[in-house]
């Protein structure tokens, strides 16, 4: 269920943001994770592994609608990437019925832990549906969430944790 207000606090510990405090890749996915039960406008998928074990994930945000329909959208975004495959008619119709698919890619650099921070309060603005232009544009868009270097933010947030204040 949603966790009202201060989602974040109430899963982290923190506000993301406060001072001092970093959320971790296994805090970021499980609050993720935490979202996608809590709202249909959430969707978290595992994409593979990382080389040190960890499930990689894509966190996908739209309406509900769009998420119910994603392997179409997928598939109206794959032939619409080669239309030479496509007579205009064909192109014309799938762009038409098609949605805009946006990807953010934080953490690909492991020691710029800002985006990865970003995306968590980015997600619970869309599952808490507190903004309605935000709610208005994803019903013609669909966002992909997919922390790029998981094994890597760890390691930097670790660290952090292991020297902060000495």
């Amino acid at each position: 269920k949603a966790c009202g207000v201060k989602c974040e606090k109430f899963y982290l510990g923190f506000d993301i943001g406060a001072d001092r405090k970093l959320a971790d890749y296994e805090q970021a996915r499980g609050y993720f994770e935490m979202l996608d039960e809590a709202s249909p406008w959430v969707t978290v998928k595992r994409i593979g592994t990382t080389t040190l074990g960890k499930p990689m994930i894509a966190v996908i945000l739209s309406a509900p609608a769009n998420l119910e329909k994603l392997d179409r959208y997928i598939d109206i975004s794959r032939r619409l990437a080669d239309p030479r495959k496509l007579t205009p008619a064909e192109a014309a119709a799938l762009v038409a019925e098609g949605k805009i698919v946006t990807m953010i890619t934080p953490s690909l650099h492991a020691t710029e832990v800002g985006a990865m921070q970003m995306t968590l309060e980015l997600a619970y603005t869309v599952a808490a549906q507190k903004d309605e232009r935000l709610s208005k544009a994803l019903e013609q868009a669909i966002l992909y969430i997919v922390p790029t270097n998981p094994d890597g933010l760890q390691m930097v947030v670790d660290w952090y944790k292991k020297w902060l204040g000495t």
